[in-house]
């Protein structure tokens, strides 16, 4: 499997993360550390369906904080 770098930046690889007070062991997400781009779970990894952690967060009603991402592996493709 190869990591994917992140489609937007290309400075760091795709993680998958999970929230603080999710599932344990349930990294859904998908997450560049570099520029702060996410993908919602089940979306594809591409520069057409990322975004903006902080209007991410805004979307769903709550304010951006890095303190509640919890790092899971290296997002990859077969």
């Amino acid at each position: 499997m190869t990591e994917i770098f992140c489609p937007y930046c290309d400075q760091d690889i795709v993680w998958r993360i999970a929230f603080s007070g999710e599932r344990k062991g349930v990294f859904a997400h998908a997450f560049c550390f570099e520029c702060d781009t996410i993908w919602e779970d089940g979306k594809k990894i591409d520069d057409l369906t990322g975004l903006n952690y902080e209007i991410y967060m805004e979307n769903h009603g709550k304010e951006a904080d890095w303190t509640i991402i919890q790092r899971g592996y290296p997002a990859t493709i077969k």
